[in-house]
């Protein structure tokens, strides 16, 4: 006999209790947090690292500016100033005696004894402020913090201006020639630098030699409509007519310091002192390999860094055959919590602390002078 089934009773329904909501609710809160947290670090990260990259950017391309100018400084085409001529026999009719103004009128360049040769002899100058009574208009706002240079750099473009990658010869502007007839040669028309007579010849005396652009950059620091410092150049170009110093422009801001030191050849491969007043005097008279009273292209000793006390001379920039360049590029943006405390080596000097928030960073790089320095090499 079966007896009676005995039914198990169905369990109440019952939900989370109210201590189970409270946890889940903290827990929730608390991913909820980590999860932001985590988003504002990332946010932060990635800012931190975009500003960190446009600081080295822009270091980088200021530097590259730099040394693709430099290295073409001292550039005229076939023209060698007769002072570094070592087929030049007499005495030298060019030595630089005194630092052109490189923002010197056109029209009194004839006029000013000494200045167009000195322009062409020396590939660069350097100066602790404006380099000249003409610049004090256009660099009135450069910097004139102790470690700061104004840099300026010459050369003829690398290209003639009847090459089609080159600007046409329709744009005005003021052009360079070097001769290579020997009649014009004896005649004493080494070169000619003229906005718009181009007479001079090739070796075959009729045709045209080529000419290029006169380029004349000033390079310097100063503050930008916003008040950041900023590094500009100021480029020779066409205005008002004639041929001038232009208007700087803005080329890479948050470079704070420009500092630029010379590596002099002042000696040749004999040890002695170069003395260019004198035709190339050599260590066997008939053999002409080794000048010993000019220099070998090589840098002779440390590197230079003109002051007010010692400013550069054209002794200094005439043999200088390499610079060592110093860049100090803050960043765009200050970071939260940072102090910067640190000081920055440039050359002879030492820069800082700041002690405030822009992170910052040195670049320095050599450059070697090719066209002065090629053409002292004998060996």
């Amino acid at each position: 006999m079966i007896g009676p089934v005995m039914k198990k009773p169905r369990a109440a329904q019952s939900g989370f209790s109210l201590v189970e909501l409270m946890i889940a609710s903290a827990l929730g809160m608390v991913i909820v947090a980590w999860l932001t947290q985590l988003l504002v670090d990332t946010a932060k990260l990635n800012r931190e690292m975009a500003n960190t990259n446009d600081l080295m950017e822009r270091g980088r391309f200021a530097m590259d500016r730099l040394r693709e100018d430099i290295s073409h400084a001292g550039y005229w085409g076939g023209y060698i100033p007769t002072f570094d001529d070592l087929t030049w026999t007499g005495q030298p009719l060019d030595v630089p005696t005194a630092l052109p103004d490189p923002c010197l009128a056109f029209i009194d360049w004839q006029a000013t004894p000494g200045h167009v040769p000195a322009l062409l002899g020396l590939p660069l100058q350097l100066h602790r402020a404006s380099p000249g009574a003409g610049c004090n208009t256009l660099l009135g706002a450069e910097s004139v913090d102790a470690a700061t240079d104004v840099l300026i750099i010459r050369h003829a473009d690398i290209c003639s201006i009847t090459t089609e990658s080159c600007a046409d010869k329709s744009s005005s502007g003021l052009y360079f020639q070097a001769s290579n007839c020997a009649s014009e040669l004896a005649s004493g028309q080494l070169y000619a630098l003229d906005p718009d007579r181009l007479p001079l010849t090739e070796m075959d005396c009729s045709s045209p030699a080529p000419a290029r652009r006169f380029s004349q950059n000033i390079y310097f620091i100063r503050d930008n409509s916003w008040g950041v410092p900023a590094l500009y150049r100021s480029a020779f170009g066409y205005s008002s007519g004639e041929p001038r110093q232009l208007t700087a422009q803005e080329m890479v801001p948050g470079v704070e310091r420009l500092r630029v030191g010379l590596g002099v050849d002042n000696r040749s491969r004999t040890g002695a002192l170069t003395d260019y007043t004198l035709a190339p005097l050599w260590q066997e008279q008939l053999s002409g390999v080794v000048p010993i009273n000019r220099g070998d292209g090589v840098p002779d000793g440390p590197f230079v860094y003109c002051s007010e006390a010692q400013p550069c001379t054209t002794d200094d920039l005439m043999n200088t055959s390499a610079v060592r360049l110093h860049l100090l590029v803050r960043a765009e943006l200050p970071t939260a919590g940072y102090r910067d405390t640190k000081i920055y080596e440039m050359g002879d000097l030492s820069i800082g602390p700041f002690n405030d928030a822009y992170k910052r960073h040195v670049f320095s790089s050599t450059v070697g002078i090719h066209n002065v320095a090629l053409r002292r090499e004998t060996q």
